[in-house]
């Protein structure tokens, strides 16, 4: 009767770890309107493009404090490894890619 719940218990670090990576990619768009609103402000300044990198974060403070609030501050720290995983994996994939692009020469 047990064996179902310890293996449901056992790979809830993989969903966290996996609600992280999904808050990331939540933040990417965040990111882009963030900064488009932001740019409507002061068309030609470099501020609006530096504060816009705070929508990226949103989401993860969302649910850190979804978290925080229904008692489960334990949970957290696998939400944001999953978040810097996630993003790292992206950030690699991304730098490949642009390997593969042809340099002029």
């Amino acid at each position: 009767m047990n064996e179902p719940v310890k293996q449901k218990s056992r790979f809830k670090w993989l969903r966290l770890i996996g609600l992280g990576g999904l808050l990331l990619l939540f933040g990417i768009p965040c990111w882009y309107y963030l900064g488009s609103a932001l740019m409507l402000l002061a068309p030609f300044a470099e501020w609006p493009k530096a504060l816009a990198t705070v929508g990226i974060f949103l989401p993860l403070l969302f649910g850190m404090a979804w978290k925080y609030d229904t008692g489960r501050k334990n949970e957290i720290g696998y939400v944001v490894f999953g978040w810097v995983t996630i993003g790292f994996a992206l950030g690699g994939i991304f730098l490949f890619l642009l390997s593969l692009v042809p340099h002029g020469g």
